[in-house]
């Protein structure tokens, strides 16, 4: 009699994972548009419940057994699952903590306009985005393909050119004047809201243009393949001719003297923090 009730609570155990397991996996389904550290969460939670009542009511010993394996089995996929999001991170300490030398230049923005007035004139599309502050981090989570290049005209020219795989998306460089990535596939935000009355005449490059200066200290520059024109984006505004500049001037306002009159600002609201601090020291001293 006793061997056939552990034998049924046995196989209740089983069932119970079984059903478990099921609905689980129905239920990440059914939230695939979740983030994934929240569903990562969500299962270690409702895993370390189940584990928790299971050793201390000691009951559904299997159930916990399995909650307990799968458990750990997550806890060490942890670095394999989040290895984009360790790595964005860590980009982004790299670059606060040591800024790099190296950053845009002339030479960078000559070939950016070089590629872009060939495309224009041969009627082929592009969307460049180079960064300023903002760092783009989504491109290892399958939004674009990394390149890690030199900018250099014949290659962007390559890149957008129709039936290159990487045509349709964007190419990125990034802040230390690389080509970073190609392909790159804006995220664009259902909310988004621009004005009709500007902007009605534009395509997808140009929504994406502005949607990533919007949301990035970065800069953008689109090449209509219909209008044959090219067009600069910044702060999620297209900078069109009432700057009376040519898109050369407005790159180096930009990308190289405002950003170096930033630096220059920081620098000089350092020393003179410094001062300040020194002649707060001198005069604790003196008294």
């Amino acid at each position: 009699m006793l061997g056939s009730s552990s034998t049924l609570i046995m196989l209740l155990d089983i069932l119970i994972v079984t059903l478990f397991i099921y609905n689980l996996l129905k239920i990440l389904q059914s939230v695939g548009g979740l983030p994934l550290a929240i569903r990562f969460v969500t299962v270690a939670f409702i895993l370390s419940v189940i584990s928790w009542v299971s050793k201390h009511f000691h009951i559904l010993i299997f159930t916990g057994w399995v909650a307990d394996k799968v458990l750990a089995i997550l806890l060490i996929s942890v670095p394999i699952i989040f290895q984009p999001e360790f790595r964005r991170a860590l980009q982004r300490f790299q670059l606060l903590r040591f800024p790099s030398s190296k950053s845009i230049s002339f030479r960078v923005i000559d070939e950016v306009l070089l590629a872009s007035e060939w495309l224009r004139k041969n009627g082929y599309g592009a969307l460049i985005i180079i960064e300023r502050d903002d760092v783009i981090g989504d491109v290892e989570a399958g939004r674009g393909t990394i390149i890690d290049a030199l900018p250099k005209a014949k290659l962007i020219e390559t890149i957008f050119y129709p039936g290159s795989p990487l045509h349709d998306g964007a190419v990125i460089i990034n802040q230390k004047g690389k080509i970073w990535a190609a392909g790159y596939v804006v995220p664009i935000p259902e909310d988004i809201n621009i004005d009709t009355s500007l902007y009605s005449h534009f395509g997808t490059r140009h929504t994406a243009a502005l949607a990533i200066t919007r949301e990035k200290d970065v800069v953008a520059i689109i090449v209509s393949e219909e209008k044959k024109w090219i067009k600069i984006a910044y702060k999620g505004k297209i900078l069109d001719d009432t700057f009376n500049a040519s898109p050369r001037e407005i790159l180096t306002k930009l990308l190289i003297r405002e950003k170096e009159e930033e630096k220059r600002k920081k620098s000089s609201n350092v020393k003179s923090r410094n001062r300040r601090q020194r002649k707060k020291g001198d005069r604790d001293a003196t008294e």
